[in-house]
């Protein structure tokens, strides 16, 4: 009947009599709770989790404490975790005991429980469901601001942007402290990216709150957030904007803490700079790149330079761009560059066997230019030690000036 996924035999049982099924095996209320939570009788699921929670043998008893995280009552979910959070099991791995805690509390109404309490909790969060409604149906009590940064939050999750942007106009006008949280600050930016009318102006507003040399990470992630948007809001006000738009995006870069944030940053630049013509796209990669984080978030942007140098013939820039990679870069992107850069005319004859064998022999997952490369080296798939073998020969983001073509971007 499990299979079948037919739960009627236990329709009229009452709660009590559960444990009966312990005669099925010591491991039966779990497998029983999975099938009734995943058929949404969640009460029932419950009640067989609880039971495998006090009677099952490990690792069962702290299978059904997990499960009851999500199906018990407050109570009960507060207690599951506060014995799973003890526990040292691959059951318990990875198991962010503080952020399920805070979304059972948000969930209870227990507010006061929450670190800090609601408002200073909420300032350091992303917004949870729980207040996403308008400001009317928030719970009462607290300190006026909350009202005000939460209401204008919920506006943009609910993705009513320009009712956002009015309240966050003026709040940027007369920031208060609460408002450099980052999770705040983001959600202000959203709001301004998707609801203001004039970006140049809302450009302003967050250029305003980045520091001059900030003082502490708080002050440092404020104003890493506040540079991104104020560069990414410069960037949508228009061609007469692109200075200002670079500018508040390499501060961003260097306000960056976090590789993930130093790529997003980075990434809007190369963005910028693919518009601005490929010279000083090539530039800015030499200069930027070699610290980014994930090579494979900037593809789009390489693949786009390369087929647009392609076009246009010109190998000495993609020769630029060949030496300005780091090794970061994905593998295919790299190789595709070898390959052509080899094809271009340029390259000395050793040069070129070395870009060629790079193809040939390199560690990526591109058949075609493995046999291009292969045909060119007058050799066939499997003739040498095949793709994987080698890297490629010449250190990337080493290139002399030479191949930093293009103005730099700005300090």
């Amino acid at each position: 009947m499990l299979a079948a996924r037919d739960y009627r035999f236990l329709d009229g049982i009452p709660p009590e009599r559960y444990g009966e099924a312990l005669e099925l095996g010591l491991s039966s209320p779990w497998y029983l709770a999975l099938h009734l939570e995943e058929a949404g009788k969640t009460a029932e699921a419950a009640s067989f989790y609880e039971l495998g929670a006090k009677q099952s043998p490990y690792p069962f008893n702290l299978l059904c404490l997990k499960g009851l995280l999500g199906t018990g009552s407050a109570e009960s979910r507060l207690a599951a975790l506060g014995v799973l959070a003890a526990q040292k099991s691959f059951v318990t791995g990875g198991l962010d005991t503080g952020r399920i805690r805070d979304e059972i509390l948000l969930e209870s109404g227990r507010f006061d429980e929450l670190p800090g309490g609601l408002a200073a909790w909420s300032y350091a969060h992303p917004l949870p469901e729980v207040l996403t409604k308008p400001v009317s149906g928030l719970p009462a009590g607290f300190p006026e601001p909350f009202y005000r940064i939460t209401g204008a939050r919920a506006a943009a999750v609910r993705r009513d942007y320009q009712a956002a942007w009015a309240s966050v106009q003026d709040q940027l006008a007369d920031p208060s402290p609460e408002i450099l949280n980052r999770p705040v600050l983001s959600d202000f930016g959203r709001a301004a990216l998707y609801g203001a009318g004039d970006f140049a102006l809302a450009a302003k507003s967050f250029a305003n709150l980045v520091a001059d040399n900030p003082t502490g990470e708080g002050e440092r992630e404020a104003s890493y957030i506040a540079a991104f948007y104020a560069g990414r809001l410069y960037a949508r006000a228009g061609n007469s904007h692109t200075r200002m738009a670079r500018t508040f995006l390499a501060r961003a870069i260097s306000l960056a803490d976090r590789p993930v944030d130093r790529d997003a940053a980075l990434w809007y630049l190369l963005e910028l700079s693919v518009k601005g013509g490929t010279s000083l796209f090539i530039a800015d990669l030499g200069r930027y790149a070699p610290g980014w984080g994930d090579g494979a978030a900037f593809t789009d942007l390489l693949d786009g330079c390369t087929a647009r140098l392609v076009q246009e013939r010109d190998w000495p820039s993609l020769l630029a761009l060949q030496k300005a990679l780091p090794d970061g870069a994905e593998r295919d992107i790299l190789v595709r560059i070898d390959y052509l850069a080899a094809r271009s005319g340029l390259l000395s004859p050793d040069e070129s066997a070395a870009a060629l064998r790079s193809a040939f022999e390199g560690d990526h997952g591109s058949l075609y230019y493995h046999v291009l490369a292969g045909e060119l080296l007058g050799l066939t798939p499997g003739s040498m030690a095949g793709p994987g073998s080698v890297r490629r020969q010449q250190p990337r983001g080493q290139a002399g000036n030479d191949a930093r073509i293009g103005a730099p971007a700005p300090d």
